[in-house]
């Protein structure tokens, strides 16, 4: 890498300089590729499979839910979130761990009460 050096007040500091360079043909089709494979050959930014996936029971559920998940997701992470992480680290348990329990027990807790909530306010 090329250096250049720029003076300061008497000081020498280095510059590093921005090489540009050119992807050999492999680098270029392996690039293309990896983005072919999740796009469209048109590039309309769409998934290949998108209507397939999203059509899955999972994300229809999900999508039923949303409305009472946005309402309700804002309330449960100020509160009931904060409460278990803070309760997990705490007793002791690792910090990474105590954020995978806290979200699991989180994201479960919004699941049921967006349901319920879908299920007796929204209908």
């Amino acid at each position: 890498m090329e250096v250049h050096h720029v003076y300061i007040s008497q000081k020498r500091i280095p510059q590093p300089r921005l090489i540009l360079y050119r992807l050999t043909e492999k680098q270029e089709r392996d690039r293309e590729e990896k983005w072919n494979c999740l796009f469209n050959h048109d590039n309309d930014l769409k998934l290949k499979n998108s209507p397939k996936t999203f059509e899955s029971i999972p994300f229809k559920f999900l999508g039923q839910l949303s409305y009472s998940i946005y309402l309700l997701h804002l309330i449960l992470l100020g509160s009931l979130s904060c409460y278990l992480f803070k309760l997990f680290y705490e007793i002791g348990i690792l910090y990474n761990i105590s954020f995978l329990y806290s979200f699991i027990l989180s994201f479960t807790t919004l699941i049921l009460i967006s349901y319920l909530m879908y299920k007796y306010v929204d209908l």
